[in-house]
């Protein structure tokens, strides 16, 4: 009988060995059948479906041949590996250990251990067996592999590259090696190293996704953006599903401000994985972003940082994130409240501190604003944001380390286009409060040179997308369209607009106004472009007819209604009237004369050139492109004359309007002409403006809660001779 056994096992051994499997199976069912042997028979059933990668019928043989005989050890390491295959890790180490303990020496246990505490992300077990394995034998390339890889997951950088060192020579090393070595590189600040790292597997193995998409992440990191874009979208041609590429390709268009397109490749990924907490931020991030020149993003990207916190209520890039979106959302207080709690989720940050700083700058707590500006530069000398903040409030002083420091970052060019531009800009600002204009033009120059590059402005297009949007206004409002369209809207006297030219003063003319107790001053609101855009009134495609028609006296009442609509919002209770000040609505007046006839305008008009040299000394966050060309801005402001000229020709005495500089000088007697010509009774508190705690997040938040000065007066003159070719084109 035990030759018999013998004879069988050894039978059956060499034709699973050789994975003669049809043959195998008929001698094994043979002796299934007769009842001979079912222990090692099932085993052997086992072993067969195992290498047959067939898990689930693996399993439940081994699981046969243990109830037969639970002595027989070797099936509790084939049901363990069995289970691995089947992803049930908890299930195969129960079964492992129970083969440990009868063989603790076993490399093939050893190893599947290791292999599970892996799977099951618990590391520091995983080094136990896979250090286990490697002092029975040192020659394992998997184990030395799986050592280097779980250290690299245990943060343990610097022993982790010793073990990949080991295989560096091997001829063969696997794609794994060297997307986990040029990983570990990378988490080691090693970013050149990485790189090489990355290129030699690539050698080996030109079309692995993970190791095209590793390199394409890291170049985009090092904002080396059109290499980076190369190994990505090689990538993404490969497999257009991979997880990983989708979410590098979002994040390198994200870098490159092509917010579209990052958002379109965050959303494929979402469809992967919908539960991703740092995707759905992501996703917010970019919505955040488009909805400085998109209608409708900012809810959604509320809406989604709010789902990534649901997933990680501690997560504080997403807090952050949500800061961000209320501020945007003139929610200063809830901003900071969740500014103040990313920083404290992680106060190594230094965006975070700065962005808590500019809500304290918002509520005019300069104090507070200065004291986290400075922490971020603290934390991240690179922060571009809280140095251009620091300087618009005249807070650095002339022998401090930041402004070297700044000028250091500029030379070695290793930020960003927009970084670079924000420095520059913070140093011209610095150089112009110590009267060195010289060199403050130098650092102007250059920070609209990087605006200009980052941006791609096609000059030549916007002019002519300018005098045509100009040209459908002269087009639709014209004297005889008016008196065909006839009068009437919706009769409201709530709402009062400044308009202007950007830079012109409706920030501080707000202010002023907005201190008086029934005016409020609701700020930028885009709500008249909006209603244009929506109902297709001003389409350039309509007809005169058809804008006539469409432009009808129930639609006008209508569109009308929906503004009062919106700024309702901002009626607190004693406030009668809501000013709007958004500059650009200078092109709407046709629109808002004929909607809303008991509206209130008020025109601020500055000088020429103290006005468009403002334009091209100001930092805009975004939407404003045209700003830091001479051309462009001369263009804007040509086609501002040219349409005010228009309205004002076609609604005589209903528009008023105010130089910039006769309020600087006199600003009691100024103010007291525009109350009038609104009906309002003059207040004193209008005077008091500078004290006026309401939020503003222009880029005159600061000057606006200063006394009134003439510092912004011919201001241009100091630097007359950089300006000729502004002067020139005049």
């Amino acid at each position: 009988m035990n030759k018999e056994f013998e004879k069988y096992g050894k039978e059956i051994e060499e034709l699973i060995a050789n994975n003669q499997f049809d043959n195998a199976l008929d001698i094994i069912n043979s002796q299934i059948q007769d009842k001979k042997f079912l222990d090692i028979s099932y085993y052997a059933l086992g072993r067969i479906y195992l290498k047959k990668n067939d898990g689930s019928k693996a399993s439940n043989f081994f699981l046969q041949a243990i109830n037969i005989n639970s002595n027989l050890y070797q099936s509790y390491l084939g049901l363990g590996l069995s289970y691995i295959q089947d992803n049930k890790f908890i299930d195969a180490l129960k079964s492992l250990k129970k083969y440990e303990s009868k063989d603790s020496k076993n490399l093939s246990a050893i190893n599947a251990i290791s292999h599970c505490y892996y799977r099951m992300e618990e590391y520091e077990n995983a080094l136990e067996y896979f250090q286990k394995s490697f002092k029975i034998s040192k020659n394992q390339y998997s184990v030395i592999l799986g050592i280097a890889t779980v250290l690299m997951h245990l943060e343990k950088y610097k022993t982790a590259i010793s073990y990949f060192e080991m295989l560096k020579k091997n001829e063969n090393n696997s794609p794994s090696y060297f997307i986990n070595f040029g990983k570990t590189l990378e988490d080691s600040k090693k970013t050149n190293e990485a790189c090489e790292v990355y290129k030699e597997g690539l050698k080996h193995y030109e079309n692995d996704v993970s190791l095209l998409s590793n390199l394409g992440s890291l170049l985009c990191d090092m904002k080396k953006y059109d290499l980076s874009k190369q190994y990505l979208k090689k990538a993404f041609e490969i497999d257009k599903s991979n997880f990983s590429t989708l979410v590098n390709l979002g994040t390198l268009f994200y870098a490159e401000s092509n917010f579209q397109d990052s958002l379109k490749f965050y959303q494929e990924a979402y469809k992967i994985d919908p539960k991703n907490h740092i995707l759905m931020n992501n996703i917010s991030a970019s919505q955040m972003e488009l909805s400085y020149t998109h209608d409708g993003f900012l809810e959604d990207a509320i809406r989604n940082v709010k789902k990534s916190l649901e997933y990680k209520p501690l997560y504080a890039k997403a807090h952050n994130n949500l800061s961000k979106c209320l501020y945007l959302m003139e929610d200063i207080d809830g901003s900071l409240k969740s500014g103040l709690k990313a920083f404290s989720l992680d106060p190594t940050d230094g965006m975070y501190s700065n962005n808590v700083a500019n809500c304290y700058k918002a509520r005019g707590e300069i104090d507070l604003a200065e004291k986290y500006y400075r922490e971020a530069i603290k934390l991240a000398p690179e922060c571009s944001e809280a140095f251009l903040s620091l300087a618009y409030m005249n807070k650095i002083k002339p022998n401090e380390i930041i402004v070297p420091q700044s000028e250091e970052i500029i030379k070695k060019s290793e930020l960003s286009e927009q970084d670079l531009g924000t420095f520059c800009f913070g140093l011209y600002k610095f150089y112009e409060e110590q009267n060195e204009y010289s060199k403050a033009f130098h650092y102007l120059k250059k920070a609209n040179e990087f605006y200009t590059s980052l941006y791609g402005l096609d000059v030549e297009n916007y002019n002519k997308l300018l005098s045509d949007q100009i040209n459908i206004k002269k087009k639709f409002y014209s004297n005889e369209n008016i008196n065909r369209i006839g009068s009437g809207g919706f009769e409201d006297k709530s709402p009062i607009f400044i308009v202007g030219m950007q830079r012109s003063g409706t920030t501080l003319l707000e202010q002023i106004l907005s201190n008086h107790p029934k005016i409020f001053g609701a700020g930028e609101l885009t709500a008249i472009g909006r209603l244009i855009k929506n109902e297709g009134v001003e389409d350039g495609a309509l007809s005169v007819e058809e804008f006539i028609s469409n432009f009808n006296h129930k639609k006008r009442i209508s569109m009308g209604k929906k503004y009062i609509n919106v700024i309702k919002n901002f009626m607190e209770k004693d406030n009668e009237y809501v000013i709007n000040k958004m500059p650009p609505n200078y092109l709407h007046l046709g629109f808002i004369r004929m909607t809303l006839p008991d509206s209130k305008i008020i025109h601020i008009k500055r000088d020429m050139l103290d006005n468009c040299f403002s334009l091209y000394a100001v930092r805009f966050h975004r939407g404003h492109e045209f700003s830091h060309n001479f051309e462009t801005i001369i263009k804007n402001y040509r086609n501002y004359e040219d349409i005010m000229d228009h309205w004002k020709k076609l609604f005589p005495n209903k528009i008023y309007t105010i130089k910039y500089e006769n309020l600087i000088n006199d600003i009691e007697n100024e103010i007291k002409k525009v109350l009038e010509f609104c009906n309002i009774e003059f207040h004193d508190d209008c005077l008091d403006y500078h004290n006026n705690k309401r939020i503003v997040l222009t880029a005159s938040s600061t000057q606006v809660r200063e006394k009134i000065n003439s510092k912004g007066v011919e201001r241009w003159k100091n630097y007359k001779n950089d300006l000729k070719p502004l002067i020139n084109l005049l």
